[in-house]
């Protein structure tokens, strides 16, 4: 199993366990939380327990630690449902988030459902684990389509999931992970090489998008007759377009939180 998610799955259920066993420090005394889910109170936060309901309160969210404090985020709290978090409450009742997962934008609330973080072993046997909870369900399809607004780059989504760099909320039945709820590890920003293809006389540049919404060039083709349909995207989400197939506009819609590289 790779590492890295396996310390990812451990310190969501167990963060800084050597820390909670250690003497608190007089200068500084915290108290650990585990993943959660974050929104805004009538009196500052509350923190609920990803899986097992459990709510707390604090005053305070600090998100600077997780690298994404901005006011979209802030807003984003009001919502329920919307933002998740991992880290610490310290002294004074501040919650310091040091990972932030965002849902993607949804019209419809998603029902409840158990929220698992998956991953891939060296084998390829692919595995969810009941976030906080421990427990560990074998899976052989991923299933994004509910999760995934219209037009959203379902290849991209399930990438994130598959690389344990988003949470799932939803259930596994027959072997197939279906997510209802996508919470994608922010942020998610890559930085993409800049390619430009020279192409003959009659001939124009083409390209698809891989699994990091990043451009790759797929070769010269002659411009066809395109089609003149431009998706219309769900609130929250902005369209995006590239020259593809046969030289037309390609689409996608991709969350505003955090737009396409």
């Amino acid at each position: 199993m790779n590492t890295n998610l396996t310390t990812l799955v451990a310190s969501l259920s167990f963060l800084f366990s050597a820390a909670c066993s250690a003497p608190p420090s007089e200068a500084t005394p915290e108290s650990t939380t585990a993943a959660s889910s974050v929104e805004a109170g009538d009196a500052g936060y509350v923190l609920t327990t990803l899986n097992s309901g459990a709510t707390s309160h604090v005053v305070a969210v600090d998100l600077s630690v997780a690298g994404i404090d901005t006011p979209a985020i802030s807003s984003a709290l009001a919502t329920p449902g919307t933002i998740a978090a991992r880290g610490t409450v310290r002294d004074g009742g501040t919650f310091v988030a040091s990972d932030l997962y965002r849902a993607l934008p949804s019209e419809t609330p998603a029902p409840p459902a158990t929220t698992y973080l998956a991953h891939v072993s060296d084998h390829g046997a692919d595995s969810a684990t009941e976030v906080n909870e421990g427990k560990v369900h074998a899976f052989h399809v991923l299933d994004v389509s509910e999760a995934a607004a219209r037009d959203v780059d379902q290849p991209w989504l399930s990438a994130r999931v598959l690389d344990g760099a988003a949470l799932v909320a939803g259930s596994i039945t027959s072997g197939v992970l279906h997510a209802s709820t996508v919470f994608v590890r922010l942020p998610d920003a890559v930085t993409c090489a800049k390619s430009i293809e020279a192409c003959g006389e009659g001939t124009v540049p083409t390209y698809t998008r891989n699994a990091n919404r990043c451009l790759v060039p797929s070769g010269c083709e002659r411009r066809e007759m395109c089609a003149m349909i431009v998706p219309t995207c769900d609130p929250g989400y902005t369209r995006s377009s590239w020259p593809g197939a046969h030289g037309c506009p390609a689409f996608a819609c991709d969350p505003d939180f955090d737009p396409a590289p």
